[in-house]
């Protein structure tokens, strides 16, 4: 009993036929499982790109009259990571303000309800929330003082404040920080002065700052 055809044709359709088996088999075993792994992991790993994103908006926030540009870098392994960002204030082309923050301590506190606000349900929706819409709207105002005067503790409170970074940061002699220090207040009291302050977390405010053209920045002028 023979088990290969005779002709060396015959022989040669066989051997083809078997060598597509074998690659069918293989593929079914091998390649489809593979490739499905890949897109598996391709597709979990979307969720966690890396972030690197930049917010902007033009203000005047220095109180010349001239829009700013306020620019915010959002940086993380993904949005499922703590972030680490950046605040700058460019005027006029010159960099006027800069704070950079790591945030990993406070990222699992999105996962807490009512610890961004009452209405985002979960800790993605809180902490996009937070990043892309209360961080970047900043409290930027001015001091309504024309129809009643600056409570004197307030003011005690700036003097004190402005007068040790005016001296250590900017390293001006005591007069001239005590007569900036003076047009800091009557700028205030004058309502137009603009101050702002930037949120350590979405329940705990920062600094109150304002620009001083003296040294070209924005200066401390209070601290709860």
């Amino acid at each position: 009993m023979r088990v290969l055809p005779k002709s060396n044709w015959a022989r040669g359709i066989l051997l083809v036929g078997l060598l597509l088996f074998a690659w069918a088999v293989f593929i079914e075993i091998f390649w489809i499982p593979a490739n499905r792994k890949k897109a598996r992991h391709v597709s979990a790993g979307s969720q966690t790109e890396p972030v690197n994103e930049v917010l902007t908006k033009r203000e005047d926030v220095t109180g010349d009259g001239v829009p700013d540009e306020i620019r915010l870098n959002l940086v993380g392994a993904g949005w499922d990571q703590p972030f680490k960002w950046t605040l700058s204030i460019i005027s006029n082309n010159i960099l006027v303000y800069e704070q950079s923050v790591d945030d990993a301590w406070l990222d699992r506190f999105f996962n807490d309800k009512g610890y961004v606000n009452e209405e985002c349900p979960d800790y993605l929706s809180c902490k996009k929330q937070y990043y892309l819409e209360d961080l970047f709207k900043y409290r930027f105002g001015r001091v309504e003082s024309k129809n009643e005067p600056l409570n004197s503790e307030y003011v005690d409170d700036i003097r004190r404040v402005a007068k040790d970074s005016l001296l250590v940061k900017y390293r001006l002699t005591p007069a001239e920080a005590e007569r900036t220090i003076k047009w800091m207040v009557d700028h205030i009291k004058s309502g137009r002065a603009v101050i702002f302050n930037v949120p350590i977390s979405p329940v705990q405010g920062g600094c109150s700052q304002m620009y001083v053209p003296r040294v070209g920045r924005f200066v401390t002028i209070y601290c709860p």
